[in-house]
């Protein structure tokens, strides 16, 4: 009798091959890299949902500010027309808080004693991924009596 130099895998054998080992260890790579970008991703979404809570406490600052005014107040009286408040910071329509700036335009209401107020809170931070957490908000003032 020859003896048998390699071996067969009988059925008592347990145990997995490299090619099944190293299958798994690609698919379990796969699904940590899937893992690790949702993490990203959470965390880039919670620095805007921050960076929108701070710009809307500003925004609300400012309209209570403006509200607290009476309608001869130099803050209430209406934007000089051709003058974009919004877009460019024009004397008497602008302001920071933090780190925002806030600049509104003052338009006639529907009625005689009221005010329509555009604010735009623009974060001063130069970051890319923070341009458009621009925020506008228009409200109606009306006069004290």
């Amino acid at each position: 009798m020859t003896p048998n130099n390699h071996r067969t895998r009988t059925g008592s054998q347990k145990g997995f091959t490299l090619l099944e080992v190293m299958v798994s260890m690609i698919i379990m790579l796969v699904g940590l890299i899937s893992v690790a970008e949702l993490f990203a991703v959470a965390l880039r979404e919670d620095s805007f949902s921050f960076n929108h809570g701070a710009a809307t406490l500003a925004a609300q600052d400012k309209i209570e500010e403006l509200r607290g005014l009476s309608f001869t107040d130099a803050q209430l009286q209406l934007t000089p027309a051709g003058e974009d408040s919004l877009a460019a910071s024009v004397a008497g329509y602008n302001d920071t808080a933090g780190n925002f700036i806030r600049r509104w335009s003052v338009t006639v209401g529907p009625t005689p004693d009221t005010r329509v107020v555009n604010l735009r809170v623009i974060p001063v931070l130069t970051d890319p991924r923070r341009a458009k957490q621009q925020l506008d908000i228009s409200t109606i003032l009306t006069k004290k009596e």
